[in-house]
């Protein structure tokens, strides 16, 4: 009589093989990802930032009275609270307090992305700014 003897092979030196290529495929992309996510979160808080800086300062701007100084100096306060270095605030017209009611005026904040990044990883240019305009009509 004839026995078949079967052969009995192990998989699990290539199970641990596949499970370290599939962690060396996968973690940079993670990693990566986690990366982008909080670097997008933090442009995307910069671009508040600035909305929220533009909009007081257009604001304390068109009030009665109100001038650039004034306007500047509020935008920078809001900058300031939120941590926000390296913006530069331009309105337009020059504001003093006898400018006429129902002019347009126009307020910009810009500011540079690379101060609120955190990643190693460069997904802007080095250069890039973000800004906001607000135009309010004087009161």
């Amino acid at each position: 009589m004839r026995t078949s003897r079967q052969i009995r092979q192990t998989t699990q030196p290539l199970r641990s093989g596949l499970a370290t290529l599939e962690a060396a495929v996968t973690l940079p992309l993670l990693l990566l990802l986690v990366f982008a996510s909080i670097d997008m979160a933090n442009v995307v808080y910069l671009k508040q930032s600035l909305n929220i800086s533009a909009y007081e300062g257009a604001t304390t701007a068109s009030k009665p009275g109100g001038t650039a100084t004034l306007a500047r100096t509020r935008a920078q306060e809001v900058l300031t609270a939120r941590n926000i270095t390296g913006a530069t605030i331009q309105i337009t017209p020059t504001v003093v307090p006898t400018t006429s009611a129902g002019g347009m005026i126009i307020v910009t904040v810009r500011a540079p992305v690379n101060r609120v990044l955190v990643s190693p990883f460069h997904f802007f240019a080095d250069d890039a700014q973000i800004s906001s305009e607000v135009r309010m009509v004087r009161l």
